[in-house]
């Protein structure tokens, strides 16, 4: 008799009703996570856009730097030979891609 009583027991322990409040509490409070995720994700999407065309306007603007910084080296280089044939001391011009001075 003990084990009859027992398992009735666990049976009413584990008991797969769930209360109604509980359902449609559960449910508002799944759907509302969902709600709210789906415009937080849309609102990522649109920061994450603005922030690419961000990066690559300043890519942009790095290597237009770059290019003229460039220039400027090599003028610089030049215009320190031209200053050495004039000078004592010649040296070597600044070669370009080419090699060329």
């Amino acid at each position: 008799m003990d084990t009859d009583r027992t398992s009735r027991n666990s049976s009413r322990l584990i008991d797969p009703r769930i209360p109604l409040p509980w359902l449609l509490s559960g449910a508002v409070v799944i759907v509302w996570g969902l709600i709210t995720m789906y415009f937080t994700l849309n609102r990522l999407v649109d920061t994450v856009g603005e922030l690419t065309s961000t990066v690559r306007t300043a890519n942009e603007a790095t290597q237009t730097t770059q290019n003229k910084l460039a220039i400027i080296e090599f003028r610089l280089g030049n215009v320190e030979y031209n200053l050495g044939l004039i000078g004592r001391k010649p040296r070597k011009p600044a070669l370009d891609e080419d090699g060329k001075p």
